[in-house]
This record gives C-alpha cells, structure tokens and sequence, in this order.
C-alpha cells in the first residue's frame, strides 16, 4: 500500500505542472549520467531572473517529525546556527519534552510548529494513513489537537506558533474548517496552496520540496539535481504566476532520516542560497502570523 506521504508528493508534483514528476525526475537522471555535472545551474538561473525583475524570492524550511533532542537534531541546530537560518520544527506533542525546549531555547531562528499530536494512524486498514480522522469522534481528535497545542505552548513559550501540520498531511475537512476556532492561524501541507484561503483565518503555507526519498528502504536522499530541478521549479511558477506568487517557497526535511548525502545537499544548498541577492528566508512568525494573507 503506498503511503499518504508518497500519494500526495506524487500527486502534488504532477500538479504542478505537465507530466512534471517524470520530467523533473528523467532530467535529473540525464544530469547525473554526465560525469561532473553539477545540479545547482537551473536554481541559480532562476534566482538570477527573480534578481532581474526585481523581485525577492522568498523561501522557508520546515523539518517534520521532531521529539526529544536527539543528535540529529543537534546537527540540525548546528547547521542552523553556522546558516544563520530560521527553521520551522514541525513537533509532535506527545513527544516533545523540556529537552526539546531548552536546546530550542538556545538556537536563534528556531521556532516550533504542531505536527499532529502522537503521529499515529487510525485510519481503518486498507486505507491511507491518517491520525486527524474522520473515522473517530470529531470531539476526540478535536480534543487531542488542542491538548497538543497547549503542551507545545507551555514548553516553548514564545518559540511555538500555532500553526498546524498534519501528519501525513491528513485531516478530516470538518475539522480543517474550524482550525481558527481551535486557535490555530497557519496550516502547512504538501504542494501549491490554493489562491484563495481554503480555511477563514486561517493562512497555508506548505511544503513543496522533500529532501528524503521515502520511496527507499531505509530511507535515503533524493538525488541533488531531482531537489533543486523541483525548488527551481516552484519559484519560476510563482515568478510566472503560475502558482501563488505569494506562497514562500518550502523546503522539507526530515532530520532523523538523514544519511550522509542529505546533510551534505543541505551545506552545499545552504551556502549557495546564502550568497544569492534575491533569496530572503522567512520564519513561522512571519508566516503564520495571523492575518498574514
């Protein structure tokens, strides 16, 4: 049974644009096959057309599936902090302990987003995974939604916005439709948001870059050519409007699944962003901030 996770950047990479997967993944493949090609041309020349009309292209990370402070996260941090780069710690409530709060505490440009609440899947057998059902009472999940969003903030403070990412990015639309009521003012998916708010009050701002192959056992890190043809991607359809030119471009990681490939991508794009005029990094704050579109 393929996963929810593998269904959706499937599908959202298809949306984006004609046959864009298999595109995206057979040029990857020429560019690779080409002794010493390098991947970052296609990112760079659509960075300097963002530069020459003028225009700032912003971007933001977001990396799931964070607990305890566990040495992966540690090495996260420190690249962090030698970036200088805001991140968006997408947390599981159940989870999440004072470890987590005092190492955040200590890492500038580090806040904490709401990944579900225990990351488990309740989803009748044969089904996708999803843990913010439809199959249980919706006064239940609404429940452990809320109970992890004071959890998240009585740990973190001011480092936690409510913002929320499903995990599996999977939640039943009656209760997607009342994410304001719960208090929640961000929603971050998978793919292009819609142009208009699917949720009153609510501002979505996703992800639309994976740096880890779930499709490999264990998992791995997709190919450099195939993350950077799909950042490159993203940011000429909102420079052609094509996709909401408002929608901060999102890159997603995944810390405990990194091999050595993964970390090494993220310090050779991290530098390269770094030294591009056009490119301006945003945080959940800003993103998230209610009423921010």
């Amino acid at each position: 049974m393929i996963s929810r996770r593998k269904a959706l950047i499937t599908a959202a990479a298809i949306a984006s644009g004609p046959s864009a997967l298999a595109e995206a993944g057979t040029k990857a493949r020429q560019r690779q096959a080409r002794p010493g090609r390098e991947p970052w041309p296609p990112l760079m020349a659509e960075l300097n057309r963002w530069r020459a009309s003028r225009r700032q292209a912003t971007l933001w990370w977001r990396n799931d599936d964070v607990g305890d402070a566990t040495p992966p996260l540690m090495r996260l941090f420190d690249l962090v902090q030698r970036r200088r780069l805001p991140v968006a710690l997408s947390a599981t409530p159940v989870y999440a302990n004072k470890a987590l709060a005092q190492a955040v505490e200590r890492v500038e440009g580090a806040s904490v987003i709401q990944h579900g609440y225990a990351h488990v899947n309740h989803a009748p057998a044969g089904k996708l995974e999803c843990e913010l059902d439809a199959a249980r009472p919706p006064a239940i999940v609404a429940g452990e939604m809320t109970e992890g969003m004071k959890r998240l903030r009585d740990l973190l403070g001011a480092r936690f916005v409510p913002a929320l990412v499903p995990p599996w990015y999977c939640i039943a639309p009656r209760l997607k439709a009342r994410l304001a009521e719960f208090g929640y003012t961000g929603l971050s998916l998978y793919g292009p948001r819609p142009r208009r708010p699917a949720v009153k009050g609510v501002t979505e701002v996703n992800g639309h870059v994976e740096v880890v192959n779930w499709r490999t056992n264990p998992p791995s890190c997709n190919s450099a050519s195939l993350i950077v043809s799909f950042i490159a991607r993203h940011l000429a359809h909102r420079r052609l409007r094509i996709a909401d030119p408002g929608e901060a471009t999102g890159i997603v990681t995944h810390h405990h699944a990194h091999d050595a490939a993964c970390w090494t991508f993220l310090e050779g794009l991290f530098e390269r962003l770094a030294a591009h005029p056009a490119v301006v990094w945003q945080d959940a704050h800003t993103l998230f901030a209610a009423g921010a579109r």
